[in-house]
C-alpha cells in the first residue's frame, strides 16, 4: 500500500513539473515605422512600372524603425 501512495504522489509531481511555467512578455505593440522606398520589381529584381494579368512581381520596401523590436511587435503598411 505504501508503494502505491508513493507512485501516485510521484505521478502528481511529474504532471506539475511538465506544465510550462514561463515569463510572458508585455503585449505586442505597433511600431513607429517610416517607409523610405517602395517599388514593384520583376523576378530579376529590376524595377517595373506596370504589370499584366498573370505575371509575377515583388513588392520591394525599405523602411526605418526607430523603436526597440521585440518578438510579436508589428507594423501596418498601407499602400495606395
Amino acid at each position: 500500500m505504501r508503494k502505491k501512495e508513493y507512485v501516485i504522489v510521484l505521478a502528481i509531481i511529474l504532471i506539475f513539473a511538465l506544465i510550462p511555467v514561463g515569463v510572458f512578455a508585455d503585449e505586442n505593440k505597433a511600431l513607429d515605422v517610416q517607409l523610405t522606398k517602395l517599388e514593384l520589381q520583376n523576378d530579376k529584381g529590376e524595377t517595373i512600372t506596370e504589370t499584366s494579368i498573370g505575371s509575377s512581381f515583388k513588392l520591394f520596401a525599405n523602411y526605418t524603425i526607430n523603436d526597440t523590436i521585440h518578438t510579436g511587435d508589428y507594423f501596418d503598411m498601407a499602400v495606395p
